[in-house]
């Protein structure tokens, strides 16, 4: 991108700030097949992301909740537990999705971080150490 604006300087908006020149490089001076898989790489990522996160509150519910309440719990309740947890941290995530478009996006950020993580593990320690294991 430096070369090709050291070529071609004209193309340049000098009117731009330094944080908006690559934004404006893929919109301006990229072919649209190109643009295209650079867009959907970036919904791949965040959706891989997104996934890793559910699946990791749905364990941490099965393992630290239902381990610790219910120790002799069998597989098919854990996995009736898992998925009923994965698709209330998904539609908790959405929730919040949705509440960051209508305060103008300052949900954002922190609406991965409210679904889970991997800090997540360590909260039922934080909130109940006495049960937690």
């Amino acid at each position: 991108m430096f070369v090709f604006y050291r070529f071609h300087p004209e193309r340049l908006d000098p009117a731009l700030s330094k944080d908006a020149i690559f934004p404006y490089f893929i919109a301006n001076e990229l072919p649209h097949g190109i643009v295209g898989l650079i867009v959907a790489g970036l919904f791949a990522a965040s959706m891989g992301a997104l996934s890793s996160t559910i699946n990791a509150t749905a364990a941490i519910v099965v393992s630290d909740f239902q381990g610790t309440f219910s120790p002799k719990a069998t597989a098919a309740s854990q996995v009736r537990l898992a998925r009923i947890s994965t698709l209330v941290a998904g539609l908790h995530g959405h929730r919040h999705g949705v509440l960051s478009g209508e305060f103008g996006g300052a949900l954002a950020l922190g609406a991965v971080s409210k679904v889970g993580g991997p800090d997540r593990r360590r909260i039922p320690r934080r909130v109940c150490p006495g049960f937690a294991h």
